[in-house]
């Protein structure tokens, strides 16, 4: 039989040994509690912010663009050069989620429009500018002209510029290409009547697609300018 001094010392330890893992699972009470909490705390936080567009990028129609996307016109690492479009009081566009990918028909003098930039344009008409690029295939036997061929684009790209077109040149790495070579187009911002009218010639079949299409963006960008 435990003497009262035993038992007065068991109670203590026990009741040390209570007050101990009482207090450890208030700690773990308490850390949880803190972590849902900042947890909830960023939720709101991200909530607010992209409320009031914190995390949306505006079009600019004033800065300068380089080749970038409806959602990248702004000068990047991957890009050479800068080029700045005319100023327009529309809203410029250079990629469009919808249309799917498609195969398509050349001829020479003939402007084919990828499904995306077709189902843009049938969206938007002429309530905006289309940011695009525009792809010169030799009528005689249909080769795609690629960047060594960059003083027979910029010719084309400057009779375009001659009628009026706001257009430059890139040479550009097509990243999904089976063909390693540097490529090279014409990049347009156009309004939906420019579009639809564009002044093809004999020379050429073209392939318009919105800037970022179907093919995505581009790797090594050089911006050209034609004039």
């Amino acid at each position: 039989m435990k003497s009262s001094d035993e038992m007065v010392t068991s109670l203590f330890e026990r009741r040390e040994q209570y007050n101990i893992e009482q207090k450890r699972k208030k700690g773990i009470v308490t850390r949880t509690i803190i972590s849902v909490f900042c947890v909830c705390l960023i939720a709101v936080l991200g909530f607010v912010m992209e409320q009031r567009g914190m995390f949306n990028i505006a079009p600019s129609n004033t800065n300068k663009i380089s080749a970038s996307t409806e959602n990248k016109d702004s000068t990047d690492n991957n890009t050479k050069n800068t080029y700045t479009p005319k100023k327009y009081d529309k809203e410029i566009i250079s990629s469009h989620d919808e249309g799917g990918i498609g195969s398509y028909y050349g001829a020479p003098a003939y402007v084919t429009r990828t499904s995306q930039l077709q189902d843009a344009m049938k969206k938007y008409e002429d309530t905006v500018i289309y940011h695009v690029r525009i792809s010169l295939f030799a009528a005689d036997d249909g080769h795609y002209l690629f960047a060594e061929y960059l003083e027979e684009v910029k010719a084309e790209a400057a009779r375009l510029a001659d009628l009026g077109y706001d257009v430059s040149c890139e040479t550009f790495f097509h990243p999904y290409s089976s063909e390693k070579r540097y490529h090279c187009d014409i990049i347009l911002y156009g309004t939906y009547e420019e579009l639809m009218e564009l002044p093809a010639i004999e020379n050429y079949w073209y392939l318009m697609d919105m800037y970022n299409g179907e093919n995505g963006s581009m790797d090594d960008i050089t911006v050209i300018p034609v004039k």
